[in-house]
């Protein structure tokens, strides 16, 4: 028990400290954010109830318990009271119902899978290439039944059956994007109105049987992963967890006082009220343009810029984003509470990735985003290796300890089962791959680089407080450009390309981030990790079920309004199919070879395989750019080892050229440039005096993201018209 810093004569008071109202309080909150969700995205079109790491809703509800519930809770007996622990272990489970309703996983599932029926009919090479038909019809909904696509199904069947089987088809999959309904009225689960209408719910039930044991081994895996790496990271190496501490900052509240200890400081106030006043006034000049002020926080020089410098401006890439940015004020106090290099770094994105992309077009090189794809692969491959070599010797002890092999240092019983349940769910999510379709090597290729992905973004999510984050590379187009397309085929792009795009087309809300802070904040209130991940994947099953129930009642409906997401990862999934059925087709022969080798091969076949080695050919031009990746960052983390001067953090390489660190790259560098000046001319006790100011800050803003969500949820809700979008971070 050491080895989690706990006190041995606290262990039989630590197996109390779960609490029934707590799990109930945490459960009760994870299903509420699990149906308001997608609806409140989607629907209403209201700001976005989750968002990112640093959810609008969670945040919201805690600073309302906090402020108005607690304290009256404390007027009742002891039975009645939330203690640290149990608001900790509530909002740990919060967080962690977060990554199931929208953009991490419900925001594709569906549409992933029903999607591209719709499409087939109006895209020519699609149905030149007959692209749906590499896909295993056990994985969509009626089998994406097209007549004429397998003529030995239409064989078995009579023409009335193939007449209905179409319908069925086309009501199933073309009415989730469509909606089934017309006029304002809503149809459920079960039979209403006067044509009996209803979601075709039991359409998706076989198709289940695959994707839901995926889906939980998933989970299973990244909890269990992100409950080895922690304590090597929290203890070892120090990161700081600003998302975290904030949390524990908001819940914690001492002796016997009714409100937590930060809000009796009158410096957050301070913060709070400048941060909210400025946001209340935004907010209603988004629905008063023309009667009400406006407080700016952008800035638009770019058409300066372009003027005077054009090739400068127009192939600098992202350089756009220097000149035409926005200060969001939570990510500038976030910026205040990690290491001063780190938020620079982030803070320089735009104008490192703008100056690098003009230094090649001068060169004669075209940047484009598949080679910014491999190079971000190559940097998160990189960064993984520098994660796995600096806690080697504690990854190694803790595995050794989860199979029963000795350990030369004792291992917390916590972080042998966390490795025992990532065990489990790499070799079930494998394993399902494999029931899927794809021969087994294939799958434990794909959930490794799922694996990889989802430990960076982790990481940088305990090092840097980035509440918003992106990846650009899926492991499945790695996989295609190093083997090619007659070794990689299309089925098992298909299939692959469904599985990676299904659980990793987006990390703007992934578990592995939401978890590790999760994990802090149980570290911080002296709560077992062990138990606490044993009860969030318990509930993550009913969450992913509530979630995915909610998703497709709004697009049954006709409701959704997520045009990007219905229209290109699906699209953009069978485009890439597409596209390799053509270069198969250009040697004479080999596309049926390769469609015959899938159909014999199963599991695993040696000839297969063989086949499968002889026809590798890498795509031109991604060996060097993975190289590239992969050196700047084994580059700049050891010249921060070797040279105290160095002032370059690696997550630079790991977050440039994508949306979501460009938007925040100004917010950053101003911060980084105000904690610069707060410990140079004040010192450490005026930046430790100022801290609780910054959480003001970062407060303030959530709570009129929540002030905001309340009034366009009710706007709605009574007038029926859809609200005035204002976003508080970038959506």
């Amino acid at each position: 028990m050491r080895a989690l810093g706990l006190d041995v004569n606290r262990v039989a008071d630590l197996k109390r400290l779960i609490t029934v109202k707590a799990l109930a309080l945490g459960l009760a909150g994870a299903l509420l954010i699990c149906i308001a969700a997608y609806p409140n995205d989607y629907l209403v079109q209201s700001n976005l109830f989750v968002g990112n790491h640093l959810p609008v809703a969670v945040f919201f509800l805690l600073f309302l318990f906090c402020l108005l519930i607690r304290p009256l809770l404390s007027r009742f007996p002891p039975a009645f009271h939330f203690s640290n622990r149990d608001l900790t272990v509530a909002v740990v489970i919060m967080l962690a119902a977060c990554s199931l309703p929208t953009s991490s996983l419900m925001r594709y599932f569906p549409t992933m899978l029903t999607v591209p029926y719709d499409l087939f009919a109006t895209r020519q090479h699609w149905q030149t290439n007959r692209v749906l038909s590499y896909t295993p019809r056990k994985l969509v909904p009626e089998g994406w039944y097209i007549e004429g696509e397998d003529r030995q199904l239409d064989r078995t069947l009579t023409p009335e059956q193939r007449l209905e089987k179409a319908r069925r088809a086309e009501f199933v999959n073309k009415g989730l994007r469509n909606g089934i309904v017309s006029g304002n009225r809503f149809v459920w689960f079960w039979p209403s109105g006067p044509d009996g209408l209803k979601i075709p719910l039991k359409s998706w039930f076989p198709l289940l049987r695959y994707w839901a044991p995926a889906i939980i081994f998933f989970l299973a895996m990244l909890i269990g992963i992100v409950g080895v790496v922690h304590p090597q990271w929290s203890r070892n190496e120090l990161l700081p967890y600003p998302i975290a501490d904030f949390t524990t900052s908001m819940l914690h509240a001492d002796g016997r006082r009714p409100f937590p200890a930060l809000f009796y400081n009158r410096l957050f106030w301070i913060g709070f009220g400048i941060t909210a006043f400025i946001h209340f006034v935004r907010f209603v000049y988004c629905w008063y343009p023309d009667t009400m002020i406006n407080i700016p926080l952008e800035w638009r020089l770019g058409y300066l810029v372009a003027r005077k410098f054009p090739n400068f401006y127009y192939h600098g890439g992202d350089i756009r984003y220097v000149f035409n940015g926005h200060l969001y004020l939570s990510v500038l106090a976030f910026a205040f509470f990690v290491p001063t290099e780190v938020s620079f770094s982030l803070g320089i994105t735009a104008a490192a990735m703008g100056v690098a992309t003009y230094t090649l077009w001068g060169f004669g090189y075209s940047y484009t985003s598949y080679n910014h794809s491999s190079t971000l692969f190559g940097a998160y491959l990189g960064m993984f290796a520098i994660i796995v070599y600096l806690g080697r010797r504690y990854y190694r002890q803790v595995f050794q300890a989860a199979v029963g092999l000795r350990t030369s240092d004792p291992v917390a019983p916590d972080s042998r089962a966390a490795a025992r349940m990532f065990l489990v769910g790499f070799g079930g999510l494998t394993a399902v791959g494999t029931v899927m379709g794809l021969p087994v090597y294939l799958s434990l290729v794909l959930v490794t680089l799922l694996l990889v992905l989802f430990v960076v973004v982790a990481r940088i999510t305990a090092e840097t407080g980035d509440p918003f984050i992106q990846a650009h590379w899926y492991p499945m187009e790695v996989i295609s450009r190093l083997l090619g397309p007659a070794a990689t085929g299309p089925r098992t792009l298909s299939i692959s390309t469904l599985l990676s795009r299904i659980l990793a087309q987006d990390v703007r809300e992934c578990l592995s981030s939401f978890w590790v802070n999760g994990l802090r904040m149980a570290d911080n209130e002296g709560v077992p990790r062990g138990r606490l991940s044993s009860w969030v994947l318990a509930f993550l099953g009913p969450c992913a079920a509530v979630a995915f129930l909610a998703a497709i009642w709004v697009n049954y409906n006709g409701r959704g309004s997520d045009g990007w997401g219905l229209m290109y990862p699906p699209r953009m999934t069978y485009d890439s199919v597409a596209a390799q059925v053509t270069r198969l087709r250009q040697e004479p022969g080999l596309l049926e070879k390769v469609v015959d080798m899938e159909k014999r091969e199963g599991a695993f076949s040696l000839s297969a395989l063989r086949f499968r080695l002889r026809h590798i050919s890498l795509q031109p031009g991604v060996l060097p750019w993975i190289i590239a990746g992969l050196a700047s960052v084994l580059a700049c983390s050891l010249l921060r080892i070797r040279y105290t001067w160095w002032f370059i953090h690696p997550v630079l390489f790991l977050a440039w050229g994508n949306y979501a660190t460009n938007m925040f790259s100004a917010s950053f560098f101003f911060g980084s440039a105000v904690k610069w000046a707060v410990v140079k001319y004040g010192g450490g006790r005026v930046y430790q005096d100022l801290k609780p100011f910054f959480m003001g800050v970062i407060m303030g803003e959530l709570a009129m993201g929540g002030v905001a969500l309340v009034f366009n949820l009710g706007y709605y809700w009574v007038l029926g018209v859809k609200p005035v979008r204002y976003m508080f971070l970038p959506g």
